[in-house]
């Protein structure tokens, strides 16, 4: 590498993701479905057929 060339430099920065949308509280909501699984329409349901 010629001398002349810049050389990239470390970054001083830190960057972090930005996670102020995750909820902080463990996931206790009950699924709509939960007490009406039975009337759950079969088109929300996707079969995935693995080729072998």
């Amino acid at each position: 590498m010629d001398e002349d060339q810049a050389r990239p430099q470390p970054s001083t920065s830190n960057p972090r993701v930005d996670c102020s949308w995750v909820a902080d509280e463990p996931r206790n909501t009950v699924s709509v479905y939960a007490e009406r699984w039975d009337d759950i329409p079969e088109d929300m349901f996707t079969n995935i057929n693995a080729s072998e």
